[in-house]
């Protein structure tokens, strides 16, 4: 018998495995959305097809992707961000679907996040051997907002690690109508999926289809909106464009960003570490797609922005 034929959503109440401090695994929850899921999904592909997209470091990811919503996750020579138009078309993405807004409010408030409503939609398509290397999603503006993930298709084994890329991941066998919820503590825990072992779904073929709801703010915080947020800085002896976190400077502004507060908000303690600062580092590995991202001289650390007070 083929792996999956049998592997669709379970009859069987969804089960609920705690995966960390604000990060949970529903069993089978998509299940009575499977239909409108999978109809939505082919008309996005349709209108926006899945394609292999190159990260700023040329290396093109083996994970197919495409969105849909207000904007979409893209990446190229110029880095990684969200964008409201299709690159390869020029087009609007397609609108998110209801069943997938609809599954993603649910699912968040069954984790215990209440109200969540995705503006954006990445979905990524892997097929046998392709994986994604541990990462964390930091390109959103609103870290207080989980991420929600439904699994479609042949089995993909999930893997959860914690804030630094060296904490060891736990390993999750995600199957057709799961989805993971993670956010609050856990929402920064880098994260990827192994390789994809080969099998078949009677539905989907060959692949496993992840759909990850995100929220993403419409436009860039002024200096006044980014009080209270977490907000990324990238310490480096450079000053080119950088597409890490809510707001970058690079070495030579930080001294302007702590010589006037009253501006920019006061840096508060470290939330936690997103790269090691070593004085002489190896080539960083991003993280997506096991893209290889330059030499940094300096560290990225991940602050809280603290009102201003005399």
């Amino acid at each position: 018998m083929s792996a999956d034929l049998f592997d669709t959503v379970a009859d069987l109440g969804p089960s609920r495995e705690a995966m960390a401090d604000g990060a949970v695994l529903l069993r089978g929850f998509a299940g009575r959305f499977e239909g409108d899921l999978i109809a939505a999904l082919r008309e996005i592909i349709a209108e926006a097809p899945f394609r292999h997209m190159s990260t700023p470091g040329g290396h093109q990811m083996s994970v197919a992707m495409t969105n849909c919503g207000d904007a979409g996750w893209v990446t190229d020579r110029t880095g990684y961000r969200y964008d409201g138009t299709d690159p390869a078309s020029g087009a609007k993405w397609p609108a998110m679907p209801s069943a997938f807004r609809e599954l993603a409010g649910e699912a968040a408030a069954e984790a215990g996040f209440r109200g969540f409503s995705p503006d954006a939609c990445l979905i990524n398509r892997y097929q046998p051997g392709a994986r994604m290397s541990l990462h964390q999603d930091k390109d959103e503006q609103d870290f207080g907002a989980p991420i929600v993930s439904v699994s479609l298709g042949i089995p993909a084994i999930f893997l959860f690690g914690g804030l630094k890329r060296n904490d060891k991941p736990r390993r999750f066998r995600l199957t057709h109508g799961d989805v993971v919820v993670w956010g609050g503590p856990s929402r920064l825990f880098f994260h990827g999926v192994a390789p994809l072992a080969d099998g078949e779904h009677a539905l989907l073929g060959r692949q496993h289809v992840d759909e990850l709801l995100q929220v993403r703010i419409e436009k860039a915080p002024a200096a006044t909106d980014v009080l209270n947020q977490a907000v990324c800085f990238v310490l480096r002896d450079h000053s080119d464009a950088s597409h890490s976190g809510v707001h970058t400077v690079a070495q030579g502004e930080i001294d302007d960003a702590m010589l006037a507060p009253e501006r920019h908000g006061r840096l508060g303690s470290p939330v936690g570490e997103l790269f090691q600062s070593r004085a002489t580092p190896p080539r960083e590995n991003h993280g997506i797609g096991g893209a290889d991202e330059g030499s940094y001289r300096g560290g990225t650390m991940l602050f809280r922005v603290e009102p201003w007070r005399e």
